[in-house]
């Protein structure tokens, strides 16, 4: 984050929760844990919004794609990729790829929505170790 008013990225979030769960004796992590939780919850139930609006910036997120007809829609993780022109891609593939493509080269349509990742599954104790 570089100020008050720019949001905390997935990344930025993942640590500060990370860092917390680490020591949940500490008062700092019962107070830290649930407004993340709560900025997953806020997340969560944005639900699917215009393309328009989705980050630019590489950042992955849930898309849909209308299919060949626009009578469904392929749905799947990519990312915005703002080098070679600007394009959403399909995660897992990039510029320099054989058998990639943009997605408005190797679909009949771009995106249309888009909506965050969902939460992560947290991990046990156990899992971890």
């Amino acid at each position: 984050m570089t100020d008050a008013t720019t949001p905390a990225t997935d990344e930025q979030i993942a640590a500060m929760e990370a860092i917390a769960r680490t020591d949940l004796d500490n008062p700092v992590s019962s107070f830290v844990l649930p407004l993340i939780a709560r900025i997953h919850q806020e997340r969560e139930k944005a639900g699917w919004q215009p393309i328009e609006t989705a980050p630019k910036d590489k950042t992955p997120v849930l898309i849909a794609v209308p299919t060949k007809d626009k009578d469904d829609f392929h749905v799947g993780e990519g990312y915005f990729n703002p080098d070679h022109g600007g394009d959403w891609w399909w995660a897992g593939t990039d510029y320099g790829d054989y058998h990639g493509g943009p997605i408005s080269e190797i679909n009949y349509h771009g995106p249309s929505h888009w909506q965050l990742l969902p939460t992560p599954p947290a991990l046990s104790q156990e899992e971890r170790t």
